[in-house]
């Protein structure tokens, strides 16, 4: 393994749910992307996940982007990606004040 990086994510919370995205753009390499749910604020509808990314495998070329946001329950939770150069992921509560926190990380290999 070459390094790690790794985030906290809080949803936050709102009556109507949340939904966000949180994007890393890095220079293409193989990166493992994981999630890591830890905190459920309350009993409900959560979900957390890697939503897509993107390939550059060559480095004068164009992106190939893979995008998984659609439908919400196909977030895998873990990623294997050869020259990737970006991964989104996302973080969803239901309604009525739901929160769920999530450490996000990617490995470089």
């Amino acid at each position: 393994m070459n390094g790690m990086a790794s985030v906290e994510w809080d949803s936050g919370w709102g009556e109507n749910g949340v939904i966000g995205t949180w994007e890393w753009i890095i220079d293409p390499s193989f990166v493992v992307a994981q999630v890591a749910p830890y905190y459920f604020g309350v009993s409900g509808l959560v979900a957390t996940g890697v939503t897509g990314w993107r390939q550059r495998p060559d480095p004068n070329g164009g992106e190939i982007v893979t995008d998984h946001f659609h439908p919400i329950f196909n977030w895998p939770g873990c990623a294997y990606i050869d020259h990737c150069s970006s991964v989104t992921f996302g973080i969803l509560t239901g309604a009525d004040n739901q929160e769920l926190k999530t450490t996000l990380n990617l490995f470089f290999w």
